[in-house]
């Protein structure tokens, strides 16, 4: 089987490594650097990619040490992580000989703050995380979005915010899941598209019922907000191999079903009715994949 192309964050990371070990924020700056500012790391998916690298065995902790009461946890490149830099370095300069002769003659680092503040609104996010990934990586992280922020913030960015609780998601649902386990991997990607359906049916009902700036909130988006959490819920449940997964979403399939009954003897208009159509096809299409799944206690 051919050989998966490395994603474009790894290979800047280890590249960044290549030329020593180096700490969280270090490696922030300097795939920034390599990339020239088009490639911009946030903490929790700097962090998440570590730990993945880490797993597969391509880099590996060098030494810890306090800096200002925050810790600094150092990584650098394996053999392993050498041999496969190498191997897609060789690729991209393969493919891009290949390209140019088609083409022929065609034409930061911020300083660190110590705000007290700003490091306790850091750490409520970072609840978000699971326990045993704190207790190993908590003061790293901390350390690397303190040293990321700009003198005289109080606050955390809201795209630092949303990167960090999109790490902590991912991270919750894959905790569990072995790499090889390809059919899990694919249930949990299904169950994130089933909740970013709903929300954009959410999103869709309130700005044409105005309920989006102020109005009233229905019935019907309550219940699709709630959807949205169940969705990731799921997904979550998959990720630790819940065996009553499937007894749950089975019922899941037959309040869809039964909504979608009542809309349409109702008289639902027809884009909400094709819509309603459109949604329980995809929830059974999802029910028979976890059908499918072999359930195991993780």
């Amino acid at each position: 089987m051919a050989r998966r192309a490395m994603q474009q964050a790894t290979l800047l990371i280890l590249t960044a490594l290549a030329s020593g070990s180096q700490h969280g924020y270090g490696i922030i700056g300097d795939v920034t650097r390599i990339s020239s500012g088009r490639v911009r790391l946030g903490a929790g998916t700097l962090h998440a990619a570590l730990d993945r690298l880490r797993r597969d065995g391509l880099i590996e902790v060098d030494r810890e040490e306090v800096v200002e009461s925050r810790l600094r946890r150092y990584c650098r490149l394996t053999a392993a992580g050498s041999r496969d830099l190498a191997t897609e370095s060789a690729r991209l300069q393969s493919d891009a000989r290949a390209a140019l002769s088609r083409l022929g003659g065609r034409a930061g680092v911020s300083q660190a703050t110590s705000a007290p503040d700003l490091q306790r609104a850091y750490r409520r996010w970072l609840r978000c995380y699971p326990r045993s990934c704190l207790r190993e990586h908590e003061s790293e992280m901390v350390g690397v979005l303190m040293a990321g922020a700009r003198p005289g913030r109080r606050r955390p960015a809201p795209a630092e915010c949303l990167d960090l609780v999109a790490s902590a998601l991912w991270l919750r649902v894959r905790l569990s899941v072995p790499r090889s386990d390809r059919a899990i991997h694919a249930a949990i990607q299904v169950m994130c598209l089933g909740a970013a359906v709903e929300l954009a049916t959410v999103v869709s009902v309130a700005a044409n019922r105005h309920t989006l700036l102020g109005g009233p909130a229905t019935p019907t988006a309550l219940g699709d907000l709630m959807a949205v959490g169940f969705w990731l819920w799921i997904a979550c449940c998959i990720g630790r191999r819940r065996r009553w997964v499937p007894t749950v979403f089975t019922a899941f399939v037959a309040l869809n079903l039964a909504s979608l009954a009542g809309g349409l003897v109702h008289g639902a208009p027809a884009a909400e009715a094709a819509s309603g159509v459109a949604l329980c096809l995809f929830v059974m299409s999802a029910a028979a994949l976890i059908l499918r799944l072999k359930w195991t206690s993780a």
